[in-house]
């Protein structure tokens, strides 16, 4: 409720898989389609180290496929960099 408010965006949490990646078609099944009736998707968000696996850090490979979809759907890519030197030590 307080990120519509204030922000004027809208979240949509896609399940994480056990390693702590999202599947790249569950990412790309949860933009709206191009509709005046849904919200304008902008970014995808992803969290690195990932602290609902235990500390899982997301393998670089995996953001990079991310950010090729991002690019495809023209989107941009946010990676929490709060715990992003934690992440780096673990790759």
């Amino acid at each position: 409720g307080h990120l519509s408010s204030l922000a004027s965006c809208v979240m949509t949490p896609v399940p994480n898989q056990d390693d702590g990646t999202i599947a790249l078609a569950d990412l790309e099944a949860a933009v709206c389609p191009d509709d005046p009736h849904y919200p304008r998707a902008r970014m995808i968000a992803l969290e690195n180290t990932h602290g609902g696996c235990a500390g899982a850090a997301v393998p670089s490979h995996y953001t990079d496929q991310v950010g090729q979809l991002c690019s495809r759907l023209a989107l941009r890519l946010h990676i929490d960099g709060a715990r992003l030197l934690n992440a780096a030590v673990a790759l």
